[in-house]
């Protein structure tokens, strides 16, 4: 399967846009830590841990990850989302 997702970055973070049934499929949603957001569509995941635990899980099952980056030199909107957990 190839996936093209959103990564979004401020200056001092990064989060890849997931949506919620990929972390279901994947089974990580329980792993997910509070450093990740989330809304009614999305989780955002962390770039140093939820991350990678994603992309582990997704190559594991042999999907393509490509990631679209959009930066802000501001503090991401994604700061003020739910946290995952």
């Amino acid at each position: 399967m190839q996936l093209n997702l959103d990564f979004y970055c401020d200056p001092s973070h990064g989060w890849l846009a997931v949506p919620h049934k990929l972390v279901q499929d994947l089974g990580i949603g329980d792993d997910i830590s509070p450093y990740s957001y989330r809304d009614s569509g999305l989780a955002y995941l962390e770039e140093d841990c939820d991350l990678s635990l994603f992309m582990a899980k997704a190559e594991a099952r042999g999907w393509n990850i490509a990631f679209t980056e959009k930066h802000t030199n501001h503090d991401s909107p994604i700061r003020s989302k739910a946290r995952y957990k």
